[in-house]
């Protein structure tokens, strides 16, 4: 098991992780968008914290409109993946 722990604001661009299950030709990869296993918000409301506990296998991330491919290892370790070694991983 591997947490992934992301930063979040409430007005912009949201914050998610999916993890991918395979190739899509509209949207490169077919997705299964997780919920955070917990939600920390900051005093003000207006920012804070998700957390995801994340089982292995291929998954991307989009923080502040930055997205990333990674790979969760059976060992727990996260690495991130190129998007043709991802797809390689799920396809």
């Amino acid at each position: 098991m591997y947490t992934e722990i992301l930063s979040y604001e409430r007005a912009g661009r949201r914050t998610w992780i999916a993890r991918l299950t395979g190739a899509c030709e509209k949207y490169d990869f077919d997705r299964d968008f997780l919920d955070a296993n917990r939600v920390i918000p900051s005093r003000s409301g207006r920012t804070g914290t998700l957390e995801y506990d994340l089982a292995p296998g291929v998954y991307e991330s989009c923080t502040r409109g930055a997205r990333e491919l990674f790979r969760v290892k059976e060992d727990g370790e996260a690495v991130l993946v190129s998007p043709e070694r991802a797809h390689q991983l799920v396809d």
